[in-house]
Formats: structure tokens, sequence, C-alpha cells
């Protein structure tokens, strides 16, 4: 939220990438679109966690290409 601040952008306009449960916690808590990296969580553990619907993907590494999407 502080670099969101600093940058005046909305917390909704903001993308975190995530790979621990509590990250993606915080990311809905301030109200940002969350991509998860299965660097130490599932793909099945992810979809397993309560409350992600900001989550816009799951992925495996930064070359997914379906971060492409994130620019529409």
């Amino acid at each position: 939220l502080i670099a969101a601040e600093h940058l005046r952008v909305p917390a909704s306009d903001c993308v975190v990438f995530e790979d621990a449960p509590a990250g993606i916690e915080a990311a809905r808590r301030a109200g940002m679109q969350c991509v998860v990296v299965t660097t130490t969580l599932s793909a099945e553990k992810a979809r397993m966690l309560p409350d992600t619907e900001h989550v816009r993907h799951i992925v495996a590494d930064f070359a997914d290409p379906a971060l492409g999407e994130l620019l529409r």
C-alpha cells in the first residue's frame, strides 16, 4: 500500500506477485489483484485457499504466457 501511495496508483490497479498464503491474503486485504507463483505453494494448494477472488492467475514462473493477459 505504501508503494502504491508513493506511485499515486490506486490499490485496485496494482498486481501483487506472491508465493505464500500470507502474502496472497495481504494482497486481498489491500484490495490488490494477485498472481500466485508456485515456487513454495503448489497450484492445487493455491486453488484450495479461501477468499481468492482477487487471484488473476496461478503460474509456475514469470515466463508463463498467461501473464500477457495482465496488460489487457
